[in-house]
């Protein structure tokens, strides 16, 4: 096939699909970014043992953590939603009863740009405990 056809190929099959499918990805007409310069924050997780910043895969069990509620509230953004999922299913499969000898803290560290620079505010979603390996 000559690229000339192919091009045109391409665009045939690129309107249809938009006369087709309507108001969806790839084809609508909808910015799927068009409210994030409307933010004045945004958040990244933060997930402490100990007071260290920690990786749940490496503690053996937890207590006291609602795995279903690691996700931040819908009003905070946050492009990092998997690692939330990620550390809730590493709880998930590992829960049990009691306080564990050491403390864990779910949360976010919020930030915003200022003046003088980023401005960083921790909030935490949750507390429990785990159990070293």
């Amino acid at each position: 096939m000559r690229p000339h056809r192919a091009g045109l190929v391409a665009l045939a099959l690129t309107t249809g699909g938009g006369l087709l499918f309507g108001e969806v990805y790839p084809w609508s007409r909808y910015s799927m970014y068009a409210d994030l310069g409307q933010r004045d924050h945004g958040a990244v997780p933060l997930i402490r043992v100990d007071g260290q910043r920690a990786d749940l895969r490496d503690y053996a069990a937890f207590a006291d953590l609602d795995p279903e509620a690691f996700r931040p509230p819908p009003e905070v953004p946050c492009s990092m939603l998997y690692v939330f999922d990620e550390q809730a299913a590493q709880v998930r499969g590992r829960l049990r009863p009691g306080p564990g000898p050491l403390p864990v803290e779910v949360g976010l560290l919020l930030v915003r740009p200022g003046p003088a620079g980023p401005q960083v505010e921790e909030r935490v979603l949750q507390r429990g405990s785990a159990w070293p390996p």
